[in-house]
């Protein structure tokens, strides 16, 4: 009688951890699918982009738009992100650095950054990096650099889950000396 507990006890439990698996798997499809799909205007992107912080924690928002993506605040609980400009002194080169890290399995997370050269106007965008439960998804953009310019970083992070796309931004700057 023990063996045919413990046989259909160990039985439950397998069956529980398939079904899990299986949620969180389509849960995550579902959401690199809705974050792959995530179009950003960067025109709006760089008319939108003072004042913000280098580094945000998004992805808590109750208020969606109507077409299941959030604007998150700077509080949440499914990613952090962050955006750090540097200068190269010997290169002459000045890069930006998005980075999104997941907090939670189910979440899919990207970053995609692009670096303004503030006084030209001149930009290069990076590629959009994705990365899935609480691995970082991170992306880079980087130019020739000119003494005393100022350049400006700028990062659109998301988060997805449970069919909800979270969008924040992180902004950082820099003097090319």
């Amino acid at each position: 009688m023990k063996k045919s507990k413990l046989f259909s006890s160990l039985g439950i439990a397998l069956l529980a951890s398939v079904t899990i698996s299986a949620g969180v798997s389509a849960d995550t499809d579902e959401g690199e699918q809705l974050t792959e799909q995530h179009e950003i205007n960067w025109e709006d992107a760089w008319s939108n982009q003072k004042n913000l912080d280098a580094s945000v924690e998004f992805g808590n928002s109750s208020e969606t738009n109507g077409d299941g993506m959030a604007r998150a605040s700077s509080w949440g609980s499914l990613s952090t992100g962050k955006t750090d400009v540097s200068s190269n002194i010997i290169t002459d080169k000045v890069s930006s650095t998005g980075t999104s890290k997941g907090k939670v399995y189910t979440t899919t997370t990207s970053a995609t950054t692009s670096l303004r050269d503030v006084d030209t106007g001149y930009t290069v965008n990076g590629d959009k990096s994705i990365a899935l439960a609480k691995f970082t998804a991170e992306s880079s953009a980087e130019m020739s650099a000119a003494s005393l310019n100022v350049y400006s970083g700028l990062t659109i992070h998301t988060a997805t889950d449970s069919g909800v796309l979270y969008e924040a931004r992180t902004g950082d700057s820099v003097v090319h000396y």
